[in-house]
């Protein structure tokens, strides 16, 4: 059994388990939302760069999000700290909530881990949080095993 590390907790690893943990940071209340950030990660089958993974949750996005007014912004390479990342800023709806939020998505593998930070906020004020979600994610890095 190996280590398993989370902020200030460390719990046991049992063998061929594997870390399919979600992270959620949430800032300050604004009415119904609070921005917040989200961190995934997930098993892959095989090895993917960060732009395949990325078109593969396109196509789940599109889906799941379908009749949610879904469009993307744009997309692009990027860098998460000194780690090549693939970035994605897309909008939809949030009918429940009614709501209009604006997200952006950084997708980052390794091997056969891809990690998600999706950085979320309502439309009118993503701008703001922008500056936020862009310092957090310049600071990511993998620590050593």
């Amino acid at each position: 059994m190996c280590e398993f590390r989370h902020h200030d907790f460390q719990i046991g690893l049992p063998a061929q388990w594997v870390d399919s943990s979600t992270v959620i940071l949430v800032g300050p209340a604004d009415g119904n939302f609070s921005p917040n950030i989200t961190i995934t990660r997930e098993r892959l089958a095989s090895p993917s760069t960060a732009q395949e993974y990325a078109a593969s949750q396109l196509r789940e996005l599109s889906g799941a999000l379908e009749g949610q007014g879904y469009r993307v912004l744009q997309e692009a390479p990027m860098t998460a700290g000194k780690t090549p990342a693939y970035q994605r800023l897309h909008t939809f709806s949030i009918p429940d909530a009614n709501v209009q939020v604006r997200q952006w998505q950084v997708y980052i593998t390794q091997q056969e881990d891809a990690i998600t930070i999706t950085c979320t906020d309502k439309v009118d004020t993503f701008e703001e949080s922008f500056k936020v979600f862009r310092e957090a994610v310049s600071l990511f890095r993998f620590e050593a095993t």
